[in-house]
């Protein structure tokens, strides 16, 4: 979500290049991970907001009405 949040770094002792695939493969990693962080947070949003409506739901007083919209007398 454009922010900085962390990094992810990978090292090798020797002095070869990485692979097209393997920095593919790195990347596609990067961005599995940069979603799951990013689908909790939104989760963790998610849980945050049902509670403050949860809370001001409860908060109100309402009484609770019956009506009977087919016309019938109740018995």
């Amino acid at each position: 979500r454009d922010r900085w949040w962390g990094s992810l770094v990978l090292t090798h002792d020797d002095d070869r290049s990485w692979t097209a695939g393997e920095e593919d493969a790195l990347i596609a990693v990067a961005e599995m991970l940069g979603a799951a962080v990013d689908r909790n947070e939104q989760d963790r949003l998610l849980r945050d907001a049902e509670r403050r409506h949860r809370a001001h739901i409860e908060a109100i007083p309402a009484i609770t009405y019956i009506e009977n919209v087919d016309g019938a007398e109740p018995g």
